[in-house]
């Protein structure tokens, strides 16, 4: 790999996965800029209450996630395979929230997160 712009070559197998609620999550590269991680859920699994900041996701493997915020409000986004998205606090993204993988199908975002 590469280093370009600062960040420096990882790789997935050299990082701790790490399961927060049932999501596994793989940190493929994190610097004090970026943070680049996999996530994978399948059908009912439910990753803890976070907060992350403003980030790009690519879609792996689409399907139905429901984020469950603190103060009760609740959203269901459908991600299709091969989309990008940006998510910010312009869309409740940077808000505290528990998510649910409430579809079929086992979902893969790949994202990338900005400190």
């Amino acid at each position: 790999m590469l280093s370009a712009g600062g960040l420096s070559p990882a790789m997935a197998e050299d990082k701790a996965m790490d399961t927060k609620g049932d999501r596994v999550e793989k940190i493929l590269l994190e610097n004090d800029k970026v943070q680049v991680r996999e996530a994978t859920w399948k059908p009912g699994q439910i990753r803890a209450v976070e907060t992350v900041g403003n980030r790009v996701v690519r879609v792996k493997k689409g399907g139905t996630l429901l984020r469950i915020y603190l103060y009760g409000k609740t959203n269901e986004i459908v991600f299709k395979t091969g989309d990008v998205k940006w998510f910010d606090e312009s869309n409740g993204s940077t808000t505290a929230y528990s998510i649910k993988n409430v579809g079929k199908t086992e979902v893969v975002l790949y994202a990338v997160v900005l400190k």
